[in-house]
């Protein structure tokens, strides 16, 4: 652990300065107790955005073929908190990791859409198994929404959203009405923090994303 406090300290500051981000409501994570961060997904960098911007050591789903591409870095990759998944097959081995993690204490950042949203729609339809793992381990799941990938030398957004309490379904059966209905409450309360990022900020941005959007569609279908 000291050598992650390390790594963080020496790293933090010059991501911060290149990538700037204001993190709003930052008390709302729980210092202590494992902890389901759901947060919305615009770019590759959206977890280093995240690691170096809050306090607590993040623990994060990864496509297994960047682990697969980053060689003897892999294991860089999972000191660091990275878990590797195969999206198309995810294994029990996946899941057991995870529910490891938030047994232990620690947090579990997820990016339930599944893929980076290059639409200008504020969140994609979320993908089931976020309140399947707070359930499991009995933890708090957080909301979190970011409007904008991390560019140089813009300012960014990060907005952390109060703990949700999903004890009174602890012990029942977790089936895909419950499941469902459990991830339509934090979409809902996700899409509800949107609207804390400065009205400024977020005009301009809604102008960019829908400019980068269709550039996206134009050139998938060239």
């Amino acid at each position: 652990m000291w050598l992650y406090k390390i790594i963080w300290c020496l790293v933090r500051l010059p991501w911060r300065l290149l990538f700037p981000v204001r993190i709003i409501g930052k008390r709302n994570l729980p210092k202590q107790g494992g902890v389901v961060l759901v947060s919305s997904h615009r770019g590759l960098a959206d977890p280093l955005h995240a690691g170096f911007g809050l306090s607590r050591k993040l623990h994060f789903l990864g496509k297994h073929e960047i682990f697969k591409k980053a060689g003897i870095f892999a294991g860089v990759l999972r000191y660091l908190g990275g878990i590797p998944l195969d999206r198309a097959n995810p294994g029990i081995s996946t899941i057991k990791t995870c529910v490891s993690v938030l047994k232990e204490g620690k947090v579990l950042l997820l990016y339930p859409e599944g893929t980076r949203n290059r639409t200008a729609d504020p969140l994609l339809p979320l993908k089931s198994g976020m309140s399947l793992f707070a359930l499991m381990a009995k933890v708090p799941v957080v909301p979190m929404y970011q409007m904008s990938r991390a560019r140089l030398l813009r300012r960014n957004y990060l907005v952390v959203g109060s703990p949700m309490d999903f004890s009174a379904y602890y012990g029942k059966k977790p089936d895909e009405a419950l499941l469902g209905e459990l991830d339509e409450a934090v979409r809902s309360r996700m899409l509800e923090l949107k609207a804390l990022i400065p009205e400024k900020f977020a005009a301009k941005e809604r102008v960019r994303l829908e400019a980068e959007a269709a550039a996206y569609i134009k050139k998938k279908s060239a």
